[in-house]
C-alpha cells in the first residue's frame, strides 16, 4: 500500500491545480497549502487568484484578515470593511501583497491623505482603488458625489483606476473630499489618461487643464453650474481625447462654444446624456467639429429634431449609434441613421415614434450586429421581417411585454 506521504505527491500538477480552484480560498490558505512544499507551491498559482476578490464577512476580527493576507502574496483583490482599522491593514497589504490589482475601502472616517501617499508608493501594481461609504440610514441622499480616475500603469498595459466618493470624511487633519481629489490630481496628472466626475469646481477645472494626456472624460453636472460649464473650453486642447462624455443639462450656446471653434480630430466616441437644451445649430457644429466619430449618443436630448441627425450622420466613419428618449425623432431619422454604411450597432430604446413604420429602413442596414428595441412596442411582421433580411444580426433587445402578437 501506499503511504500517506506518496499519496500527497501522487497526483499530477494539473490535476491538482483544478482540485485546488473548488477549494475555499481560507481552506486553501489556512490549510491546504502547509501540507507539503509541492501543494504550497500549486495553491500559490497565479491562476487561483487572478480572479478572486478577498472580502471577510462581518465582524472578522483584524488579526485574521492580516494573517489572510500574510499568507496570500499573490491576492489581487481585496474589499476592506469599515469596521477594519486601515492603518494595520494597508500596511499589511503594502508588505505581503505586492501583487494586488484592485483595493476598495469602505471607510467612515478612518483615511487621511497620508494613508493614501503609501498606497499609492508601495502597491506599484494597483489598478483600481475604490474607496466609499455607505448612505447613513433614513437618509434621503441616495446618489453619491464621485470621481474615477485612471492612470498609465508603469509594468503593465492595463491603467491604474481610483474612485472616490463624496460622502467619505477623510478624518486626519479634516481632508476634505475635494482636497483629495486636488492631491490625486496633482500628484498623477502627467498619467491620468481617463476621467469621470461630477463634483466639478474651478480648482478641480484648473487641475484637469493641465491634463494634457487624457484620452477620456466624463463630467456630470449640476444644472446651476452654468459659470463651471463656461470654463471647460479648454478641452479642445486635450489632442489625444478620444472619448468626451457630457451629462445633465448644458446651455445650447455653451455647447455650441464648445465645438464652434476649432476641431476635435481625434474625437471617436461622443456621449451627450440629459444635455436637454442640445439643438440642431449644436448638432451641426459637433459635426464640424468631430469629423470621425466612431459611436455617437444622443439619450434624453429633448429638443434635436432630423435635421440635426441628418447633420451628425454625414459623419461617415459612424459605427455605434444611441437615439433614446428623444421625442421629437420620427421614422425619418432612423432613415438617415440606416443610410450610414458602417453602422454595426443601433440602439433605438424609448425612441417615442412608431418603431414598426421603421421596418423598411432598419432592413436596408444589411451590417447591423446589434439592435435595440427596448421600450418600444414591437410587432410580430417587425421582428419576423429584421430576423429574415438581417443576416449579420447576432444581438436583438425588445421588450417582451411590450411585444404585440398579431391574432392569426
Amino acid at each position: 500500500m501506499l503511504a500517506a506521504k506518496d499519496l500527497i505527491n501522487i497526483f499530477p500538477e494539473e490535476l491538482l491545480l483544478r482540485i485546488f480552484q473548488y477549494v475555499d480560498k481560507d481552506d486553501l490558505v489556512h490549510s491546504v497549502q502547509h501540507v507539503s512544499p509541492r501543494w504550497h507551491a500549486i495553491a500559490q498559482d497565479n491562476s487561483l487568484w487572478k480572479d478572486y476578490n478577498y472580502k471577510p464577512p462581518a465582524k472578522t476580527r483584524d488579526k485574521v484578515v492580516s494573517k489572510f493576507l500574510e499568507q496570500s502574496p499573490l491576492l489581487k483583490s481585496f474589499t476592506m470593511s469599515s469596521e477594519m482599522e486601515a492603518n494595520e491593514i494597508v500596511d499589511t497589504l503594502c508588505k505581503k501583497c505586492k501583487d494586488l490589482k484592485t483595493l476598495r475601502i469602505n471607510m467612515t472616517s478612518r483615511l487621511n491623505i497620508r494613508l493614501l501617499k503609501g498606497v499609492f508608493t508601495r502597491i506599484p501594481n494597483l489598478e483600481c482603488l475604490t474607496i466609499s461609504q455607505a448612505p447613513k440610514k433614513g437618509s434621503k441622499i441616495s446618489v453619491d458625489k464621485c470621481f474615477t480616475v485612471k492612470f498609465r500603469s508603469y509594468k503593465e498595459a492595463h491603467p491604474q483606476v481610483f474612485y472616490f466618493t463624496e460622502s467619505l470624511n477623510f478624518g486626519v487633519k479634516n481632508c476634505s473630499f475635494i482636497d483629495v481629489i486636488k492631491y490625486v490630481m496633482r500628484r498623477k496628472k502627467e498619467d491620468i489618461i481617463s476621467l469621470e466626475t461630477n463634483v466639478i469646481t474651478d480648482d478641480i477645472l484648473k487641475l484637469l487643464e493641465g491634463c494634457k494626456g487624457i484620452e477620456k472624460l466624463k463630467l456630470h453636472f449640476d444644472l446651476y453650474q452654468e459659470t463651471l460649464k463656461s470654463n471647460i473650453e479648454f478641452i479642445r486642447n486635450f489632442i489625444k481625447l478620444k472619448s468626451l462624455s457630457i451629462i445633465g443639462y448644458f446651455n445650447d450656446n455653451l455647447m455650441c462654444d464648445l465645438f464652434s471653434k476649432g476641431t476635435m480630430c481625434s474625437v471617436t466616441e461622443l456621449n451627450l446624456i440629459w444635455c436637454i437644451d442640445l439643438s440642431d445649430k449644436s448638432a451641426k457644429s459637433i459635426r464640424l467639429c468631430c469629423p470621425h466619430l466612431e459611436t455617437l449618443c444622443l439619450d434624453s436630448c429633448l429638443k434635436v429634431t432630423d435635421k440635426g441627425i441628418q447633420e451628425l450622420t454625414k459623419c461617415s466613419e459612424l459605427r455605434h449609434i444611441k437615439l433614446s428618449s428623444c421625442p421629437l425623432l420620427t421614422a425619418e431619422s432612423v432613415k438617415q441613421v440606416c443610410k450610414c454604411r458602417r453602422i454595426t450597432h443601433l440602439d433605438l430604446s424609448s425612441y417615442f415614434s412608431d418603431i414598426n413604420q421603421c421596418s423598411g429602413y432598419l432592413t436596408s442596414a444589411m451590417q447591423l450586429r446589434v439592435l435595440n428595441l427596448r421600450g418600444n412596442t414591437v410587432d410580430d411582421s417587425l421582428l419576423q421581417t429584421l430576423y429574415l433580411n438581417l443576416r449579420n444580426l447576432t444581438q436583438l433587445s425588445v421588450d417582451l411585454g411590450k411585444a404585440c402578437h398579431s391574432s392569426h
